[in-house]
Order: C-alpha cells, then structure tokens, then sequence
C-alpha cells in the first residue's frame, strides 16, 4: 500500500462517506417537510403580509386626509370670517359662497373616505386580535405535538436499549421454547412499530408548520394557520399517540413474558430464529393445505368425468359407427385437453407454493441481505459492465439513477462462481467507484481476497444475489 502524503486511511473515507450520507439524508427529509407543508406556509404568511401592508397604507391614506380635511376647514373658516366682515354681498360675496359650497363639498367627501378607511382600519385591529389568538392556540397545539414526540423518542430509545436485545440474548431465549408464546410474538410483529425515522420525519414537518407560527408571535406580525395544517396537528397527535400506545404495549407484554419465564430454561435458539422458524412453518403448513386441497379438487373432478367419458366410449363402441368413433376420438382429445390443464393448473400450484417458500426465506434473510447488499441496493447513476478484462476501472459504467441493475450483475459475470465473478463482485461492490454506502459488504483493496473472511462475505453476498434477484427486481429493490 502506497505511503505518499497523498494516502488517506480506507476507514476514515468510510466514516466521511457515512456521515456526508447522513447530512444528505437529512437534507432530503427537510426538502420532503419542505414540500409538503412548507408551500401552504409560505402562502399563509405571504398572504398575511400583504394585509398587514394594506393596513399600514390605509392609516398613511387616513393621515394625508386629515391634512387635506384641516386645510379645507381653514380656507372654509377664512371665507366666513370674510362674510361675517361685510363681503357677502355684491359679486364678491357671490363668488366666496360659490368657493364655499365647493369647499364644503370636499370637506364632506374627505370626511366619508376618513370614515371608510378608519373603518377598514378598525377591521384590521379586530382581525390582528382573532389572529394573535389563532397562533397562541396553534403554538399550544405545536407544542403537544412537540410534547408528544418527545415521549415517542424516549419510548424508541428505551425500546432499543431494553427489550430488542431480549430478541436475540439468553432472555429471549427462555421464551424460545414455548410456541405459543412465540406465535404472539409472529402475531405482534405484523403491528410495525414506530421508528427514529418516523420521529425525525414528523419533528421536520412540524418546524415546517410551527415556524410562521412562531415568528408571528415574536415579532407580532400576521400569519394565519390554515384549516390543512391545523388538522395535519391534531391527527399528528392522534397517529404519535396511537404509536406511543403502541410501544408502551409491546414493551408490557415483553416484560409480562419475562417475568413469567424468568426460571424457564434457555433454548438453543434466540427468539428472533425462533419466530423466523415458526412463521416459516406457518407459511409451509398454509400451503401445504391449500395444495392438497386443491388437488384432491382437481382428483374428483377427473374422476367424474373420466367415469363419463368410459361410458361415452362403451356406448360408441356398442354402436359401432364411424361418427360414433368420431365423437369417442372427440371426447378423447377433450379428456387430454382437460388433463393437460390439470397438470398446468398442478404446476401453477407448485410455482406459487415456491414462490412463498422463497418469500418466507427472503424474510429471514432480509436483514443480512439488507446490510451485506447494501452497496447494490442504494441509489446511484453506477453500473457494472463487462469492460476490459485486464483494467478494473473499465468495469464501471453510467447509467439511469436507481439501485443496481440485476441484468448487468449478470451480464457483467460479477455473478458468476468462478474466481473472477468474486473478483469482479468484490471490485464492483466495494470499490470507490461505487459511490453508494457499503455497508456490512467488504471494501475493497487488492489484497482483500487473500482473506478468507473476505471471501466468504463477497461469496455470501453473491449467493443471495443469485438467489434472490428477481425478487429483488420484482419488489423494486434492484433494477432489471
């Protein structure tokens, strides 16, 4: 390995790439809150800025006609006092009542516009007030949500420290053995939990709500909530609390569990395996049942109509016509049409009885495969390529953004079982190249297949490729 200033450490290019993941993961959920809730935001708040300007022109509106109402009156109170003098009389006395009928007409029309805009004026105070108060009872409803989420954090977080490791330690284990309590458990993890994802993804959205909220109460500014975020709160605090309701639940009936088989004996296996096991016999056993049903069905029925197709046939040949021949032959061919349809219908039964046994696995299998395949898995506009045998770097290509096409896994023979499909696989995976997260996969260095723990994590990973890919297509996880 080269020595050069230039060399930076494998281990510390990881942890930056973990982390710069993570900050773009974070990035993501806040554009998603952004998306969703942070336009009808900026609307409201828009909104409630162009009235609070119309409220500040109206009283700039109402402070320039009141100058223009107290000049009018001074020009009106200067031609009365002109009149009371003596001037009213004569052509100049005629002119001044004209300019005074002028004067008060203005007057009257100044004062009309004052009243409307101090009352718009009036109106505005009066909906700034109901305002303040919508925000106060909308902060309290933030705040519970808020509240609420803490709870739910602390639940999450008691949850992965106190009871998932009940799943796989000696606790777990003396739960093992009974079946009935582990069939509860299958029952139970049917329910999902609430997750840290879950509570980053709602916290997010609700900054994205509570903030104009908040603002405005600071700053005292208007904004006002609408009625599609106001309900998005309320039923945040429902579907929060449900979750809550729901962990506070599976961790009482852990405990209950562990209290009752405290003395038990310790089982072989851990309680994860045992509900693994128990939810794969499940699945067997449903089936099984269904299959056998369905062929002592198909049985009857061929027994049926091969009793009427025998008498068909004695009578036609009791006949003993050419058109009767013709009709037994007839009904022959229908009776190998019939048979072929039951064995297509047999094989169908087959097919999709392996299709749940994989499924089933896949379960059991998906935690491993999730880590181990993690660079195949994520998204990245990388794709592996048959390229130039004797130059790795050759063996990358771009293509559409998405996870990792199984096709090209193939056709790349990073899949296939000889030494160069590990080799290709293990460059492919865990090569920088490869902008996607690792992962559990190994990273890759040219010496890394001189390790067997190597090889058997590159040959584990390429045996569930081979295994489970067009699953993995199917359900969306790979590419074609």
């Amino acid at each position: 390995m080269s020595t050069s200033p230039e060399f930076v450490d494998e281990d510390l290019k990881t942890d930056m790439k973990s982390a710069l993941f993570a900050v773009l993961m974070c990035v993501l959920a806040f554009g998603v809150g952004y998306y969703f809730f942070g336009r009808k935001v900026v609307d409201s708040a828009r909104a409630a800025e162009a009235s609070r300007q119309n409220q500040l022109a109206a009283e700039e509106q109402l402070q320039t006609n009141t100058l223009i109402a107290n000049d009018i009156q001074s020009q009106v109170n200067a031609i009365q006092s002109r009149v009371a003098q003596g001037e009213g009389t004569g052509p100049v006395g005629e002119s001044l009542n004209e300019r005074l009928s002028v004067l008060q007409a203005q007057l009257n029309s100044i004062s009309t516009q004052a009243e409307n805009v101090q009352g718009q004026i009036d109106r505005s105070i009066s909906r700034a007030a109901r305002l303040e108060a919508k925000n106060i009872a909308a902060d309290a409803l933030v705040t519970r949500c808020e509240e609420s989420l803490q709870r739910l954090q602390s639940l999450i977080v008691r949850w992965h420290v106190d009871y998932l490791p009940v799943f796989e330690d000696d606790r777990g284990r003396k739960l093992a053995n009974d079946r009935a309590t582990v069939g509860q458990f299958a029952t139970l993890s049917l329910e999902p939990l609430a997750t840290e994802r879950d509570v980053t993804d709602w916290t997010l959205e609700v900054q994205a709500v509570a903030q104009p909220i908040r603002h405005a109460l600071q700053t005292d500014t208007e904004y006002e909530i609408d009625d599609e975020n106001w309900r998005y709160l309320e039923q945040l605090i429902t579907r929060v609390d449900e979750a809550c309701k729901r962990h506070m639940a599976r961790q009482d009936f852990i405990e209950r569990k562990l209290l009752q088989y405290q003395s038990a004996e310790v089982a072989p296996k851990t309680l994860s395996q045992a509900i693994a096991d128990y939810e794969h016999q499940v699945m067997l056993d449903l089936t099984a049942q269904a299959t056998e049903q369905r062929r002592t069905e198909l049985q009857k029925l061929i027994e049926e109509q091969s009793k009427t197709i025998l008498a068909a046939e004695q009578k036609e040949l009791d006949a003993n016509t050419q058109v009767r021949m013709a009709e037994i032959e007839a009904a022959r061919v229908a009776d190998l049409e019939r048979k072929r349809q039951l064995e297509e219908s047999i094989a169908r039964a087959l097919a999709e009885t392996q299709k749940k046994q994989l499924e089933a696995e896949f379960r059991r299998d998906e935690a491993e495969l999730r880590a181990l395949l993690t660079p195949f898995l994520m998204k990245s506009e990388s794709q592996p390529v048959v390229g130039d045998p004797d130059n790795m770097r050759t063996w990358f290509a771009a293509g559409e953004y998405g996870a990792s096409s199984f096709g090209r896994l193939q056709g790349s023979g990073c899949l296939d079982e000889t030494a160069e499909g590990i080799r290709r696989l293990y460059y492919y995976g865990g090569s920088d190249n490869n902008l996607r997260h690792k992962g559990g996969f190994p990273h890759f260095t040219e010496t890394g297949l001189n390790n067997p723990n190597i090889v058997a994590r590159v040959s584990r990973a390429r045996e569930l490729l081979r295994k489970y890919g067009p699953l993995l297509v199917e359900k969306g996880m790979l590419q074609r």
